[in-house]
């Protein structure tokens, strides 16, 4: 690529020259003076301009353009039912797929899955042969798009990949080809960064997912979705700040997608779930991709903090969770709000914590009509330590019994706190009150920690629905 370009420039001397790197997936060109241009791209370029200039293209320009563009979403948006259909058949099939894919592929044979086939194959009489090369020349098509799909159990091993990280279900979608998630508290996010709107994955301005690359690795994406542009901008110029680095074509007005991280590794077999499920693991916690977890919570922070851009920060150090939750930092903050030991409870990220007015509010309310937490009280605080080293208070309001929890709710809602239909119901259990966090650039440091607790506790917010709370008792 550089020769290309070295050619070009001294073909073309007197032009301005704009190498560009057109992929299929936003692949890095191997040489860094071409900008990154994807068919994803394209096709939202085209679209637009099919849609804003329609009465001013000429009929027969118009029609390629529509042709073409039918095309690119054929390639580009995979169509997931042929896709599920592909792992049906190869999973009641799998043998039979599996005789006719690798007949035809000699690089297959020494695979060691493989070996038993291989040695059918090599038993089989001469005509026997030809039939099996006859029905896969017949249905070669077929046959490739079921084999490569279908024996493809990136979507199962996503599936197990989410229960052993613990992530919700409301946070993740496992696509057959491309499983992604959010991180479970990144919503927290869209009061700052706003919302991208509808048939953006999953509707937050941030991505993670999963992806089989053409050379057989697995591929972990990040990606900064189309917010509106000011909040884009904004965000992709703290994110360079925090030393995030991407295409500097990322941040033109009109892009919409800007990926912010990619990683792959490799995976030897594509049939071996558990293997999958290793190379998720492996990706997802790296120390490489928890440190730009922080970096863009440490980014939307700044932004949160002036409605102007700011002077460039120091960057954070490079850092992923470990360890517990530090208990000396809480158990100075108990001591400064009179917080009993009996009152509060150590989990691996996480510190819960209940004041005696909730105590006091179980002699009219009741306590919870099922096993909440450890101590099935009215209320609940709890800190927690999130993946990308923000530490997070939360208030929330219990499974009581649904009259009594529709009558707080109602005494609140008389104070002006709003309250989703939802939460009224009689099945419904939780419903949250208040929620903030703040980046702890060192976990170690015990004043930063204790110093955020405070700050978190003492929000003006938090402290008057406190007093609201409190006010149930009179």
């Amino acid at each position: 690529m550089e020769d290309y370009l070295s050619y070009v420039k001294e073909e073309y001397s007197g032009y301005e020259i704009i190498p560009v790197f057109l992929t299929l997936s936003t692949d890095e060109p191997s040489y860094q003076d071409y900008f990154i241009l994807d068919y994803k791209d394209i096709l939202v370029i085209i679209t637009q301009y099919v849609e804003l200039h329609k009465g001013a293209i000429a009929d027969n320009i118009y029609d390629f353009l529509k042709y073409y563009t039918a095309i690119l979403q054929e390639e580009l948006v995979e169509d997931e039912e042929a896709v599920q259909l592909a792992l049906d058949v190869y999973r009641m099939n799998r043998y039979a797929i599996d005789l006719l894919y690798v007949s035809q592929h000699p690089e297959l044979h020494s695979k060691p899955r493989y070996k038993e086939l291989v040695k059918h194959l090599e038993g089989f009489h001469p005509t026997e042969k030809d039939l099996i090369n006859q029905l896969y020349a017949k249905n070669k098509e077929t046959i490739d798009y079921v084999f490569k799909k279908g024996s493809n159990l990136i979507r199962e091993a996503f599936l197990d990949f989410v229960k052993i990280e613990e992530i919700p279900e409301e946070v993740y979608s496992a696509h057959v080809s491309s499983p992604n998630f959010i991180l479970p508290d990144w919503p927290d996010f869209e009061e700052v960064i706003g919302n991208p709107g509808e048939g953006y994955w999953l509707g937050n301005g941030l991505i993670i997912w999963f992806n089989r690359t053409w050379n057989e690795q697995l591929k972990i994406n990040v990606e900064v979705g189309p917010i509106p542009f000011k909040n884009r901008y904004r965000l992709l110029t703290e994110l360079e700040r925090q030393g995030v680095s991407f295409q500097s074509s990322g941040k033109l007005e009109g892009k919409k997608f800007t990926k912010i991280y990619t990683k792959t590794i490799n995976i030897t077999d594509w049939a071996n779930k558990e293997g999958i499920v290793n190379g998720m693991e492996s990706l997802y916690n790296d120390p490489e991709i928890n440190s730009l977890f922080k970096q863009i919570a440490m980014a939307i922070e700044q932004m949160e903090e002036s409605e102007e851009i700011h002077k460039p920060q120091n960057q954070i150090p490079k850092q992923h969770r470990e360890g517990e939750f530090p208990k000396t930092p809480f158990e100075r903050f108990s001591k400064f709000y009179d917080i009993n030991e009996d009152a509060y409870h150590f989990k691996t990220y996480q510190v819960s914590f209940v004041l005696p007015v909730f105590r006091e509010l179980e002699e009219i309310y009741g306590n919870t009509r099922e096993k909440w937490w450890w101590h099935d009280s009215t209320f609940t605080y709890w800190f927690d330590r999130l993946k990308d080293d923000r530490l997070k208070l939360t208030l929330e309001l219990g499974p009581l019994q649904p009259e009594q929890r529709l009558k707080i709710i109602e005494r609140l809602e008389e104070l002006n706190y709003s309250f989703t239909s939802r939460s009224k119901l009689p099945t419904a259990k939780y419903s949250r009150l208040f929620s903030d966090s703040k980046v702890i650039r060192d976990w170690e440091n015990s004043e930063e920690v204790l110093q955020a607790m405070k700050n978190l506790y003492e929000d003006p917010a938090n402290q008057e629905l406190l007093e609201d709370i409190s006010s149930l008792y009179r």
